[in-house]
């Protein structure tokens, strides 16, 4: 065997590796020289991509349990917040059938109507403007069952969240916390 080589493309992600003796690079291939060791280490590396920065080869290490775990929580947080605010289908009274906002200012702006209207009746033409932009028509109960929808998707996703973080927490290998998705 002989000297090891790296070609890489011009973002820097390695391509593929050469040996002077056995397989040697072809002409015009952008490449480095590494050790043995670093080809190695390369070869047996789970994490893509390996790159050239700089002229140096840089192989991505594997993380630790913990930042595994620390990564996949807030993975799953971005995850959990993503299903809360997607807009949730809702047919009201009259039978019309949906789609509402459930970003926070969305959610905000029901409990504020929920809240202001107490007294179980809304202004004459009242509307909630669905998601598709149109304005249905909304009466005090439409608003209440709307919120209940919304609160308990919310909660389901909730309970969700909780299993997936003791799962995370209870983990004994990065590929097992990789493993634990949304």
């Amino acid at each position: 065997m002989g000297q090891k080589f790296a070609s890489y493309n011009t973002t820097g992600i390695v391509t593929g590796f050469y040996d002077s003796v056995d397989s040697p690079a072809p002409t015009g291939v952008t490449a480095i020289a590494i050790t043995d060791t670093q080809w190695q280490d390369a070869l047996s590396c789970p994490y893509p991509p390996i790159t050239v920065e700089n002229g140096v080869l840089v192989i991505p290490t594997l993380p630790t349990l913990a930042q595994a775990q620390a990564a996949q929580v807030a993975t799953l947080r971005t995850a959990y917040g993503n299903a809360n605010a997607t807009s949730i289908s809702f047919t009201d009274s009259a039978g019309v059938t949906d789609t509402y906002q459930c970003d926070d200012v969305s959610v905000q702006n029901l409990n504020r109507c929920i809240s202001g209207f107490r007294s179980g009746t809304v202004p004459s033409g009242f509307y909630w403007r669905s998601a598709t932009n149109r304005n249905n028509s909304f009466t005090y109960a439409d608003l209440e069952a709307l919120g209940l929808e919304i609160a308990n998707r919310g909660f389901a996703n909730f309970e969700k969240m909780q299993t997936l973080l003791t799962q995370v927490e209870s983990a004994t290998t990065v590929s097992a916390v990789n493993t634990i998705i949304w």
